[in-house]
């Protein structure tokens, strides 16, 4: 083959190479789109009007359909208005990537369950129709829908490397006044779970970290236990506000791991020790520290001196640990302290910490 033949064959190859990069390249997403905004060339070049199986629902002369979709479509099909950048029809919160990206993260693991429905407002630009079949109809177009709720879970999806079906309701026919009213309505009438109760639960699906298994057993003898120095202080769901919850008990309880209750203790050794250390401290009268402790910055203060108060204990009274000898290391020190002193700390858990700590420290004999 001559020079000339070799140089020509291969600029046509380059520039095939070129081209073909060129189409799977996904340009800058239209204004108003989803910012991953994947193209036709990502779907057959046939690809022109989609088609799926599904159910008609009426509420108050409002129509809407059930169906599923899988998540490259969704990504195709689909766009947001946020308040930000259209502040005329816009009423979507910015998108929190790395919200979505957790989404992703959690598809990935190719455990994902999430039946929770992406709620999209047909366009006119979708032409969107139900045949003979009754299967829905619709063109390929990147305003076909607007997102009314689950934006991040269509952004997760299209950032996760697996391609998932999605259950979906298609309301038609909205208005613009229609389509803000229901974000209201779908975003004010939802209950959060609280994370207390999140946290119990989370016991039940087997789905703790090592920490959280500890801390929450030690959390269920202090709340079961007919010894326990905070029996009636605690409640699991975090319903009962004027209780201590799950989820500030360990946020108080944390500290105490990183280093002073090693691996090698059980739930119970470390319940047995807290609790003497509570009956003792509770013992100190003039504070009035049962009450108090139902206040997380109390809480935490109070948890995070056992350390120093162990170490004393340790020393006078050979590792001894009842609530007699914590009540004699903790009384000489805390009883002279004014409540007002305490209050007057309390919008700090550390800073009251520090505090309790300083006295302690004051009257150590090691």
């Amino acid at each position: 083959m001559s020079t000339t033949k070799k140089a020509t064959k291969k600029a046509a190859s380059k520039k095939a190479a070129s081209k073909k990069a060129a189409v799977k390249k996904t340009p800058a997403p239209v204004s108003g789109t989803l910012p991953f905004s994947v193209t036709k060339n990502q779907f057959k070049e046939s690809t022109n009007t989609f088609h799926f199986s599904v159910s008609k629902i009426t509420q108050n002369d409002k129509h809407f359909y059930t169906l599923s979709i899988p998540s490259d479509v969704l990504a195709s099909t689909c766009f947001v208005t946020d308040r930000y950048t259209d502040p005329v029809e816009g009423f979507q919160r910015r998108l929190d990537k790395k919200k979505a990206q957790e989404i992703a993260d959690y598809v990935n693991t190719g455990k994902a369950v999430i039946p929770t429905s992406v709620i999209l407002s047909a366009q006119p630009e979708a032409e969107m129709w139900i045949d003979r079949r009754k299967t829905l109809v619709f063109q390929f177009n990147n305003k076909a829908f607007l997102v009314l709720d689950g934006q991040h879970r269509i952004y997760g999806y299209f950032l996760s490397n697996k391609k998932i079906d999605v259950p979906v309701v298609i309301f038609e026919g909205l208005s613009k006044s229609d389509e803000a009213r229901l974000f209201i309505d779908i975003n004010n009438k939802q209950t959060e779970v609280p994370p207390a109760l999140l946290l119990d639960i989370k016991r039940l699906a087997n789905d703790e970290t090592d920490e959280q298994v500890l801390m929450g057993k030690v959390f269920d003898h202090f709340h079961s236990e007919m010894d326990s120095a905070m029996l009636g202080l605690l409640d699991p769901t975090g319903e009962d506000r004027s209780k201590i919850n799950r989820m500030n008990f360990y946020r108080a309880f944390k500290p105490l791991l990183n280093g002073f209750v090693n691996k090698d203790k059980t739930p119970e050794e470390v319940y047995r020790l807290t609790n003497s250390f509570l009956k003792g401290l509770f013992r100190v009268k003039e504070l009035g520290i049962k009450t108090k402790l139902k206040k997380s910055n109390y809480l935490y203060a109070f948890l995070n001196i056992l350390p120093e108060t162990v170490k004393e204990v340790v020393y006078r009274f050979d590792s001894n640990f009842t609530p007699d000898n914590f009540y004699n290391v903790l009384n000489p020190n805390l009883s002279t302290l004014k409540p007002s002193s305490l209050e007057s700390l309390s919008g700090s858990g550390v800073k009251l910490k520090e505090y309790l700590l300083e006295n302690i420290r004051s009257g150590v004999s090691w």
